[in-house]
């Protein structure tokens, strides 16, 4: 079914029984269910967030890291609040990430990859033109891109 997440038990079975499955990238938005994974995982098993707004409380609760979308618009200002994540100085990366979140949010206003590729677009890094079946950035995406960017230095 459509929608359905994976549950704790299900991924911590398969890290235990397959020796191949190495992590998960959890985007089931359920914190509950991500702690749960994090504390009974088997060693060395990596549990990365797939939800850019939910990195710092997922690695806050022990989580390794993210597979992420705004890295790929917001390198440097992204990675800064994952690596103050990881040395364990989780107020600066917040006070970091209050930087990032309007922007994170507006990746996803009209879906992935439309919002990644607008916002790359509007730093001139690429075209703002897109394969069907996407589409491009509406106006109101471009020019809330425009002023995230020039507001929060996001080049």
């Amino acid at each position: 079914r459509a929608g359905v997440n994976m549950t704790a038990e299900t991924t911590l079975r398969c890290a235990r029984d397959f020796d191949k499955v190495i992590g998960i990238k959890e985007a089931s938005g359920n914190i509950d269910q991500i702690q749960q994974i994090i504390d009974r995982r088997p060693d060395g098993f990596l549990v990365l967030s797939g939800d850019d707004g939910m990195v710092l409380p997922v690695m806050q609760r022990g989580g390794d890291g993210i597979i992420s979308v705004a890295a790929n618009a917001f390198p440097a200002r992204f990675m800064q609040c994952v690596n103050l994540a990881k040395a364990g100085d989780f107020a600066q990366a917040e006070a970091e990430f209050a930087a990032l979140d309007e922007a994170v949010k507006a990746l996803f206003a009209e879906g992935n990859p439309t919002g990644v590729k607008c916002a790359l677009s509007v730093m001139g890094k690429i075209g703002p033109a897109l394969r069907l079946p996407l589409v491009e950035g509406s106006a109101d995406l471009r020019e809330r891109f425009r002023r995230l960017i020039a507001e929060y230095d996001l080049r």
